[in-house]
């Protein structure tokens, strides 16, 4: 057995590949995003490809959430030219799989989705916890899964493709198959650091960044929540338990 998941491992180092897309803001809404920044990675880590992507315009470069700024973009190539070589470094490989959270969303950036199998980071640590009768899904970035899960810290300061798609190589080669309910529970008792959006209240250099919290949303975009009633927050488990909490307001749970 331990020789067929070495093999396993091994047969996944070989097909695994990670993209990630950083984006900017071509307007003020949270809805306008346009590709900046691309990252291609094997699944040994090596960097494949590694691109700022030029665009026309560009409201707000969201640098600590994109990692790009203005002069950045000196030498930025058409987003034709790097999609030709994503797909071309993809071609040495007979059947890739692409992994990382939210995937296909990166994909589309690119007009790459439905082209190649994906493992989304979201599915495999997909986790359902029940509270007071009502179930609940416990969903969170892919910083807090790597901090938890490989006790790694990433986007410590401003976002880069090339960190994110390493990470998510290393987290799903380190989790082959669905975590443990131990494991999601120490991951949902684990209080995440603050989002940037939470950090600034949804809005940067005049740009709305409420696309998943409709209460905050300032642009009068749809959001990609449809309820209006706040959103099931669990109890801290810590304040219940002794009235104090070390990372008081800035904790996810409820006091």
């Amino acid at each position: 057995l331990k020789l067929q998941f070495l093999y396993f491992i091994g047969s996944m180092l070989d097909r695994y590949f990670s993209v990630d897309v950083e984006c900017a803001a071509s307007g003020p809404g949270h809805g306008d995003r346009v590709p900046v920044w691309v990252a291609l990675v094997d699944g040994r880590g090596r960097v494949l490809v590694d691109a700022k992507i030029k665009q026309e315009t560009i409201f707000s470069y969201l640098t600590p959430l994109s990692g790009v700024t203005a002069m950045d973009m000196e030498g930025a190539e058409p987003l034709e030219d790097v999609v030709r070589r994503v797909e071309d470094a993809l071609s040495a490989c007979d059947d890739p799989v692409l992994v990382g959270q939210g995937i296909d969303g990166d994909l589309k950036w690119l007009g790459l989705d439905g082209r190649y199998k994906t493992e989304d980071i979201g599915d495999r640590f997909s986790y359902t916890y029940e509270y007071k009768g009502r179930k609940n899904d416990y969903k969170c970035s892919l910083a807090h899964k790597v901090s938890v899960f490989l006790d790694e810290d990433i986007q410590d300061g401003a976002h880069s493709p090339v960190e994110d798609a390493r990470a998510s190589v290393r987290l799903m080669l380190s989790y082959p198959r669905r975590p443990s309910n131990a494991d999601f529970e120490r991951l949902r008792n684990t209080p995440p650091k603050p989002s940037f959006p939470k950090q600034v209240d949804y809005k940067y250099e005049g740009v709305c960044l409420a696309a998943f919290y409709p209460q905050k949303c300032v642009c009068g975009q749809a959001t990609k929540s449809t309820n209006p009633a706040p959103r099931f927050t669990p109890p801290c488990r810590n304040y219940t338990a002794s009235g104090y909490c070390k990372f008081g307001s800035s904790c996810r749970f409820a006091h």
